[in-house]
């Protein structure tokens, strides 16, 4: 696994994120899509997941440190579709 100069590694990083994103951020764990229906929803950071990936649909948020840079917004689109999940890439200015 990778590790920054610091000796952080970088799946300790990943999962501080998730805590942030998914737990102080974006704690919403449903999707509502009408007044009556309601649907779960999977969390990824990067390929890792934030509790269990069950469900059909999900939210992806790729950091810079994800390996897809040659990944065009056509490649993200497709691989959105393929694995049903909304992705959200982050920039390579953002520092995590």
């Amino acid at each position: 696994m990778k590790k920054f100069k610091n000796g952080v590694e970088i799946g300790e990083i990943i999962e501080k994120v998730k805590e942030i994103v998914f737990g102080d951020i974006y704690r919403t764990t449903k999707f509502r899509y009408s007044s009556k229906k309601d649907f779960s929803f999977n969390k990824y950071i990067d390929e890792s997941p934030h509790g269990i990936a069950n469900n059909e649909v999900g939210v992806k948020l790729i950091t810079p440190h994800y390996d897809i840079d040659d990944m065009t917004a056509y490649d993200l689109k497709q691989l959105s579709i393929r694995e049903n999940n909304v992705i959200i890439k982050l920039s390579n200015d953002i520092l995590i």
